[in-house]
C-alpha cells in the first residue's frame, strides 16, 4: 500500500479524492482530481489487495439497503451499509447521513466511522458495529432475550440524551424524523444508540423548523400516532384510556412480572403520552425531558384531561406550574426556566 506523508498542494486549491474497491480483481484505485473538475479516467494510484475478509457475504437486507458484518482478528469490528443505486432514494440518503453523522459525537449515537462511493451507484457507510442489533427484535420478536426493566428504562434514557444532544447541544440542530425501535441500535453493553440519518434535517439553531413531518420508511404518517394494524387502535390512545381509568400499570409487558419501579414505569408512560401532545406547545422540549430523567425537575401532576386541551387552554393548565412546556418549534423556548443555556 502507497502512504502519503505531509502531502500538501502548493497553490492551496481544495481537491476532491475517490477511493474505490474493485472486488471482483482485488484492486484499490486512488484518483484524485480539483473541485468542480470531473473524475479523472485514469487514478493517480492503483494497488492490489484482497478485502474479501473484511467484507463478509451474510448481511441484513433492509427496504433499500444491506448492511453486513465486517471483521478479523487485527481490525476493529464494524457494520458496512451498502446502499443500493436501485433506490430512487439512495443518493439523497447518503447525502443526508454524510451531512448528519459525519461530525456527530454522542455516546447514544451511532458512530459513522467512513464512507466511499462504488462504480455503478453503489454506496457505503462504514459504522460501528453493534452486536446486539436493534431494538425492535428485543421487544417484538426474533430474540429470545428478554430485556429488564433497568435495560428499557436505561435504553429510553440514553436515547432521550442522544435526542437532546441532536435538538440543543451540537452545532446544529438535527431532526432525526424517523425514530423507531428499529433504529435504536444496541451496543455490547446494551446501551442504546441511535441510527439511521437517512431521513434526518439539519437547521440553525433559532430558526422554526417544521418537524411535524416524521417519516415511517418510506411514508409520512400522521405526526401524532401510530396506529395498530391489528386493533385499529393507536398506541397512545390505548395507554390515555388506561391512564384515564386510572389503571395505566396494566399497560407494563406482562413479561415483566412485578420486577419493576412503579415510579420509573410511571414517569415514562407519562412522558411518552406528553411528547406525542396533539399541541405541539404542550410537548416537552429534549432538555425538558432529560431533566425529568435525571430527577433535577419533578414531573408536574397532570390529569388525562391534559391530553386534550386546545392551545387556548394551556396557558390555565400551565398557572402555577414550575416548569412551562415548550417544544423546540417554538421561538421562545429561550425564555423558558428549563431551556435556559445549550
Amino acid at each position: 500500500m502507497f502512504r502519503f506523508r505531509n502531502l500538501s498542494l502548493i497553490s492551496g486549491v481544495p481537491m476532491q479524492l475517490w477511493v474505490e474497491y474493485d472486488g471482483t480483481n482485488a484492486e484499490l484505485n486512488v484518483t484524485l482530481s480539483p473541485i468542480g473538475v470531473p473524475k479523472p479516467d485514469i487514478p493517480l494510484m492503483s494497488t492490489t489487495v484482497n478485502l474479501s475478509e473484511l467484507i463478509l457475504d451474510t448481511m441484513y437486507v433492509g427496504f433499500s439497503s444491506s448492511t453486513c458484518h465486517s471483521a478479523n482478528s487485527h481490525k476493529r469490528e464494524v457494520a458496512i451499509k451498502r446502499v443500493s443505486h436501485e433506490s430512487r432514494q439512495g443518493m439523497k440518503e447518503f447525502v443526508a447521513e454524510i451531512i448528519s453523522m459525519g461530525r456527530l459525537r454522542h455516546r447514544n449515537i451511532v458512530q459513522l466511522l467512513g464512507y466511499c462511493r462504488r462504480r455503478k451507484g453503489e454506496l457505503l457507510l462504514v459504522y460501528e458495529y453493534m452486536p446486539n442489533g436493534s431494538l425492535d427484535k428485543f421487544l417484538f420478536g426474533g430474540n429470545n432475550q428478554l430485556l429488564n426493566w433497568s435495560q428499557r428504562y436505561h435504553i429510553a434514557k440514553g436515547i432521550a440524551s442522544g435526542l437532546f444532544y441532536l435538538h440543543g447541544e451540537w452545532e446544529k440542530l438535527v431532526v432525526h424524523r424517523d425514530v423507531k425501535s428499529s433504529n435504536v441500535l444496541l451496543d455490547s453493553e446494551m446501551n442504546g444508540r441511535l441510527s439511521d440519518f437517512g431521513l434526518a434535517r439539519i437547521y440553525d439553531h433559532g430558526s422554526d423548523p417544521n418537524t411535524t413531518q416524521i417519516v415511517c420508511g418510506r411514508k409520512p404518517t400522521d405526526p401524532q400516532l401510530t396506529t395498530s394494524a391489528d386493533e385499529g387502535v393507536s398506541l397512545v390512545d390505548w395507554v390515555l384510556d388506561y391512564w384515564r381509568r386510572g389503571v395505566v400499570m396494566e399497560t407494563v409487558d406482562a413479561r415483566l412480572g412485578c420486577d419493576y419501579v412503579v415510579e420509573e414505569v410511571e414517569l415514562v408512560m407519562k412522558l411518552g403520552l406528553l411528547c406525542t401532545h396533539i399541541v405541539p406547545l404542550a410537548r416537552p422540549n429534549m432538555r425538558q425531558v432529560m431533566q425529568f430523567f435525571e430527577g433535577d425537575v419533578k414531573l408536574p401532576h397532570l390529569s388525562p384531561d391534559y391530553m386534550n386541551v386546545d392551545p387556548q387552554e394551556l396557558e390555565q393548565y400551565h398557572q402555577g406550574f414550575d416548569v412551562p412546556f415548550m417544544s423546540l418549534h417554538s421561538s421562545k423556548m429561550e425564555e423558558s426556566v428549563l431551556s435556559g443555556g445549550r
